[in-house]
């Protein structure tokens, strides 16, 4: 995912100790010209050399029978685990995560195998609060083209809200002249 590196080459067969800096005019140019999209891994003898160089005292001949190759290493991934919340009493939300170091405009549909997982596994009867950096990810993600680190030195925090309990006051009845009776009332939520 990375720009093309500035190729170079090796140079043989000069005199006197002079090296390239001699040369009189023209330049080198080399292929593949953007290895930005090659998927991770060697390709033997991919980089070949061409140019138009001219000297008085040399003739150049490009050698790409022993053409350089190509090393493309994997980028890496970072998992960061979100923040989440919920209310008292409700099931654990499904926790997520952000991804940085995609390349190429890609994101994480591009996986191979694997999955994540999150800790802790939470309750429904974890009490009201905020608990920071509870939220751990670990994963045994893998692919072609990437490398992945869970972040968890910047663990999620889960924060647990209060549930709202509705009261609703019973009807009543009571014969004339007879005292009030014992309100009552109708709970629901918790």
């Amino acid at each position: 995912g990375e720009n093309t590196p500035n190729f170079t080459a090796t140079y043989t067969g000069f005199k006197n100790g002079q090296d390239s800096a001699v040369i009189d005019s023209g330049s080198l140019s080399f292929t593949p010209a953007d290895t930005s999209a090659y998927d991770a891994g060697s390709y033997v003898d991919e980089i070949q050399v061409s140019g138009d160089y001219a000297d008085t005292n040399y003739d150049f001949v490009y050698d790409n029978a022993d053409a350089g190759d190509l090393t493309v290493t994997k980028a890496t991934v970072t998992i960061t685990p979100n923040n989440t919340s919920r209310e008292y009493g409700e099931n654990t939300p499904n926790f997520t995560a952000t991804y940085t170091g995609f390349k190429n405009g890609q994101d994480s549909a591009v996986i191979d195998a694997g999955s994540l997982s999150f800790t802790p596994a939470d309750t429904s009867s974890t009490d009201v609060g905020t608990y920071a950096d509870t939220i751990n990810v670990s994963g045994d993600y893998a692919d072609t083209n990437y490398d992945f680190v869970y972040d968890n030195a910047d663990a999620g925090d889960l924060t647990v809200t209060k549930a709202i309990v509705t009261i609703t006051p019973d009807n009543a009845s009571r014969e004339y002249g007879e005292n009030t009776p014992n309100y009552t009332a109708t709970y629901t939520g918790f």
